[in-house]
């Protein structure tokens, strides 16, 4: 895992989930395609960052950029709970 990689990204989908609530607060309505547009822009660079964790800036080309963009397949989600879920 390149440490200062994950904290950069994490940092910068932070940036964008702040953003998303700020916006999505300031609507003067329940805006759900305003709003799915933000969190979905998080979501993305969250992904991105999770994703990337092993890679560089000098390996952020296309395919592997769409490829880190996904929700992870595989990811153990500690949800707080001892037990294991099935």
């Amino acid at each position: 895992m390149d440490k200062p990689w994950l904290i950069v990204n994490l940092e910068d989908a932070r940036q964008a989930l702040d953003r998303a609530i700020s916006e999505i607060k300031a609507l003067d309505a329940a805006d759900e395609h305003v709003a799915q547009q933000l969190v979905g822009e998080a979501y993305i660079k969250l992904n991105y960052a999770w994703n990337s964790r092993a890679g560089t800036a000098d390996s952020s080309d296309q395919t592997k950029y769409d490829e880190w963009i996904k929700y992870p397949r595989v990811m153990d989600i500690y949800t707080g709970s001892d037990e294991k879920s099935a």
